[in-house]
C-alpha cells in the first residue's frame, strides 16, 4: 500500500521537497548576509538602544529581515490552502478518476486500510515537511537575534 501511495503522489512529495530546498537556500543566503553584517557592524557591548549607532544597526538588521520575513509571514496563511489544494484534493480524486481504488479493493485491501494508508502516509509526509520548515526557519531567525547584553536600556 505504501508503495502505491508513493507512486501516485510522488510528484507532490518531490515538488514540496524542491520548494522547501529553494526556501532553505533563500533563508541560508539571507542569514549568511545578516551574520556577515553583524560581524562587521556589531555595536559595542555598552551600546544603548537610543544612540544613533545602535539605532542604525537595528534598522539595518530589520531591513535585512523584512525582505524574507514578509514571505515567511504569508506561509501560515497560504500553506494550509496549498496543502489542501495540491495534496488533499488529488488524494481521493485521482483514485476515483483512474479507478485505482477498485483495483486496490480487489486485492484483499479493505477500504479502511486503503484510506488509512493514504491518510497516514501522506499525513506523515506533510508533518515531516512542516518539521523541516520549522527546522530551517529557526536558524534563520537566530541569525537576527541581538544578544541581550549588547543593547542596554537607557536610564
Amino acid at each position: 500500500m505504501l508503495w502505491l501511495t508513493w507512486r501516485q503522489h510522488r510528484m507532490q512529495v518531490l515538488l514540496t521537497t524542491a520548494l522547501l530546498a529553494v526556501l532553505g537556500v533563500v533563508l541560508l543566503i539571507s542569514a549568511l548576509g545578516a551574520a556577515k553584517f553583524a560581524a562587521q557592524n556589531a555595536p559595542a557591548a555598552d551600546c544603548v538602544a537610543d544612540t544613533p549607532a545602535c539605532s542604525a544597526y537595528l534598522a539595518e538588521m530589520n531591513d535585512r529581515m523584512r525582505s524574507v520575513g514578509e514571505l515567511l509571514s504569508w506561509l501560515p496563511l497560504l500553506a494550509p490552502a496549498m496543502i489542501g489544494a495540491f495534496w488533499g484534493a488529488p488524494l481521493l480524486a485521482r483514485e476515483f478518476e483512474q479507478g485505482t481504488h477498485q483495483l486496490t479493493w480487489t486485492q484483499s485491501v479493505t477500504r479502511r486500510r486503503w484510506l488509512a494508508a493514504k491518510i497516514v502516509g501522506l499525513g506523515a509526509a506533510v508533518t515531516l515537511g512542516g518539521l523541516v520548515l520549522a527546522g530551517i526557519v529557526e536558524p534563520w531567525l537566530a541569525a537576527f537575534d541581538v544578544p541581550p547584553t549588547t543593547l542596554t536600556a537607557s536610564t
